[in-house]
């Protein structure tokens, strides 16, 4: 019997910390980018490349007639009506909350805050898909928690360029609790319904995209016409760092185990902070500094606490 090969040691988790610095580049991009345009015009010129790339995989997969009523492979109207509230709920509601926040509020408080959608996902799918949860994992919630909470508290002094923390904070808890609730609808239609991740990619995205451009209509506003070029060309850079984060998490998933390429891709809460000191001369103080550390620390718990499933 032939031994069973394994791909290399380290190069799931090389991996995976590139995904952690590309998501943490996206940010600090978008915060950048958010400085001269609207926050869902943001959104939907920072998703065309991955918008891009799963059209050109959906077509070169040929997969047009999974969504053909006609075909053996329809996915049926079911799966259909979900991956568009899940366009909205990710595309829409989900980047305006975050893009919102990023706008109003700084990379040192939203990153670490977003970091915490695994421990929501974690919760939701406790409570809808009844995965296992153990104590290790309630302790990591509730020490993450108590990271925001000190990164907000570090922010009342109001001394350290984070003026726009009152309203940063509950959005981009709202996008947080939109991530992770379309992980778990993610998680439904790929065990339950049996879908690809690029049939879902697509359907979501592109559902995304329309009802953004719709929205821009209905308000009459006509963006590609009075954002300057080099605004676009930021949100562009932001959705290519995007691109490249989503890539480089899924190969590192297939290198390693999730739970270590996903703990390490959690150190983005860190590393876009550091970042952001950096290029954008964002400054901490000691209670957000903190902060960071712990909601870091609690999702890193999470992670490598959660029971394997099969």
């Amino acid at each position: 019997m032939k031994d069973k090969k394994y791909p290399s040691i380290g190069r799931g988790e090389a991996w995976a910390l590139l995904a952690a610095f590309s998501y943490a580049l996206t940010n600090v991009v978008l915060k950048w980018a958010l400085a001269d345009a609207p926050p869902l015009f943001g959104a939907a010129i920072k998703t065309m490349p991955m918008w891009l790339i799963s059209i050109i995989v959906f077509l070169g997969k040929e997969y047009l007639k999974k969504l053909n009523p006609r075909s053996e492979d329809f996915i049926g109207m079911d799966s259909i009506l979900i991956l568009a509230l899940l366009g909205f709920i990710v595309y829409v509601l989900g980047n305006w909350a975050f893009f919102e926040a990023l706008k109003v509020g700084a990379v040192i408080l939203t990153t670490p805050i977003m970091g915490t959608q695994a421990m929501w996902a974690t919760l939701i799918s406790y409570i809808f898909l009844k995965e296992k949860m153990n104590f290790p994992m309630i302790l990591g919630m509730l020490i993450s928690f108590l990271g925001v909470i000190l990164l907000t508290i570090g922010n009342l002094g109001g001394n350290i360029m984070l003026e726009g923390w009152q309203k940063a904070v509950p959005l981009t808890l709202l996008a947080a609790l939109c991530y992770s609730s379309s992980g778990v609808i993610k998680r439904y239609l790929f065990t339950k319904k049996s879908l690809d991740r690029w049939t879902v990619s697509f359907l979501e995205v592109t559902t995304g995209e329309i009802l953004l451009h719709i929205i821009f209509l209905i308000q009459g506003n006509n963006y590609y016409s009075i954002i300057p070029c080099i605004t676009i060309s930021k949100f562009i850079f932001a959705g290519l760092f995007g691109a490249l984060a989503i890539i480089s998490i899924t190969t590192a998933t297939s290198l390693t185990q999730v739970a270590s390429a996903t703990t390490i891709n959690s150190t983005q809460t860190a590393i876009a902070p550091i970042l952001a000191m950096i290029l954008l001369g964002e400054k901490v103080n000691l209670e957000v500094g903190l902060g960071i550390i712990l909601i870091m620390a609690g999702v890193m718990i999470v992670q490598l606490k959660k029971p394997v499933t099969d």
